[in-house]
C-alpha cells in the first residue's frame, strides 16, 4: 500500500480527529507472523487489537473512555518522591544520558506502581513485540511469543501495588494490551522527551522565574521542534472510502503552545489530536515540568556545560551523546570530598 506523507497541522488534525482513522497495521503484517507460527501470530495480533489505537469507531471511543476515566482519576501519591530523586540527579558533576533514562524510570515505576527492578524487566521483556510488528523484524517470533508469556505471568502474579496505575487500570477492567499500550508508549519516548527538555533547557534565560504557563509552553515548543516520535502512522479512508496508509510528520505540522483563557491550546501534533490525542499527556507534561523545575532551581543552564547532537532522522528522536557536565569553576568550588573523582 502506498504511503502519503501529511506535512500539514490542519489535514494532520483532520486524519488524527476521524472516527474511522486506526494507527497502520496491515492484514499482511500479522498473515506474515502466521506463516512462521500461526499460533504466535494469533497472540500477537490479539495483543495489538487490544491496543486502543489499533482501533476505530465506538469500539477506539470505549477503550480510550475506560482508560482515561483510570487515569484522571488516579490519586498520584509519589511526585514528592520523583521530585527528590530529580533533586538529587542535579547536584552530581556530570549528567548523561543513562542518568536521565534512570530519572524516567524511576518516574515510569512509580506513576505505574510497579518496582524499579520489575518496570525495567517488563520493558526489556517488551522490546521483542515492539521490534516485531512495528518495526517488522520477523526474526523475533520466538521472543515475541516468549513476551506474551512474561506479561502474562506479571499480571497473573500481580507483580503489581494496588494502590498504582496499574492496580487501578485493572480494577476498572482494562485489558492488558491497553495497560501495556500505555506503559511502553510512556517510557522510551519519555526518555528521549526529557534529554530533549534538559537540552533546551540550557538555552533558557538565566534568573528569571517562570510560571507553569511559560514552562508549559517551553516544554510544547521543545518537544515540538524534536518531537518523540517522528512519524504518526494512520490508515485514513481516501474518497473511495479504502483506506490509505498515511505518515504525519510531526516535525513539520507542528507548531507553539498558546494559552487563551487558562485552557491549554496545543498547536502541534507531538502528542497528537482528537480521538487520537496521547492518553498519557497530562502526566508527561507534569514530569517534564517537575525536570524542568528541578533543573532551573539547580541553576542548570548557568552550571552546566551541555553537549550533543539532535539526531531526528530515527522513528525516536533523541539527543546522541548527551553529556552534561559542570562547569570548571563549579567544581573548584565542590565540597572537598568530590575532588578524588577528578585527579
Amino acid at each position: 500500500m502506498e504511503k502519503r506523507i501529511v506535512s500539514t497541522f490542519d489535514e494532520a488534525t483532520r486524519i488524527l480527529g476521524c472516527p474511522h482513522a486506526i494507527a497502520n497495521r496491515k492484514r499482511e503484517d500479522y498473515d506474515k507472523i502466521a506463516r512462521i507460527d500461526p499460533l504466535v501470530a494469533a497472540q500477537v495480533e490479539r495483543f495489538f487489537q487490544q491496543w486502543p489505537m489499533y482501533n476505530d469507531g465506538e469500539r477506539h471511543l470505549a477503550v480510550r473512555k475506560r482508560l482515561l476515566e483510570s487515569i484522571s482519576s488516579y490519586e498520584y501519591k509519589q511526585r514528592d518522591m520523583v521530585r527528590a530523586s530529580l533533586a538529587e540527579l542535579f547536584r552530581r558533576d556530570r549528567i548523561t544520558a543513562d542518568d536521565l533514562m534512570m530519572a524516567v524510570l524511576r518516574w515510569h515505576s512509580m506513576y505505574f506502581g510497579v518496582s524499579l527492578e520489575a518496570d525495567l524487566e517488563l520493558m526489556q521483556m517488551s522490546d521483542p513485540l515492539i521490534e516485531l510488528v512495528i518495526f517488522h523484524d520477523y526474526t523475533k517470533v520466538d521472543e515475541a511469543a516468549k513476551a506474551l508469556s512474561y506479561i502474562d505471568n506479571f499480571f497473573g502474579s500481580e507483580r503489581f501495588a494496588s494502590d498504582g496505575l496499574v492496580g487501578a487500570l485493572i480494577r476498572r477492567g482494562n485489558d492488558v494490551g491497553a495497560i501495556m499500550n500505555l506503559l511502553i508508549d510512556s517510557y522510551t519516548p519519555m526518555i528521549a522527551a526529557a534529554t530533549s527538555v534538559l537540552y533546551r533547557a540550557a538555552e533558557l534565560e538565566a534568573g528569571r522565574d517562570l510560571s507553569r504557563p511559560e514552562r508549559e509552553r517551553f516544554l510544547l515548543d521543545a518537544l515540538g521542534k524534536m518531537p518523540p516520535f517522528r512519524f504518526i502512522n494512520r490508515l485514513y479512508p481516501d474518497e473511495q472510502e479504502q483506506p490509505r496508509w498515511v505518515g504525519i510528520d510531526v516535525l513539520r505540522c507542528n507548531g507553539a503552545l498558546l494559552e487563551k483563557n487558562n485552557k491549554r491550546e496545543a498547536l502541534g501534533v507531538t502528542f497528537g489530536s482528537g480521538r487520537h490525542m496521547c492518553l498519557g499527556f497530562a502526566p508527561a507534561i507534569d514530569f517534564l515540568d517537575d525536570l524542568l523545575v528541578e533543573a532551573r532551581s539547580s541553576k542548570f543552564e548557568r552550571v552546566f556545560e551541555v553537549e550533543g547532537a539532535i539526531d531526528l532522522t530515527g522513528p525516536v528522536s533523541t539527543v546522541r551523546d548527551f553529556n552534561a557536565r559542570k562547569r570548571q569553576r563549579e567544581l573548584s568550588t565542590a565540597p572537598s570530598l568530590a575532588q578524588p573523582r577528578w585527579r
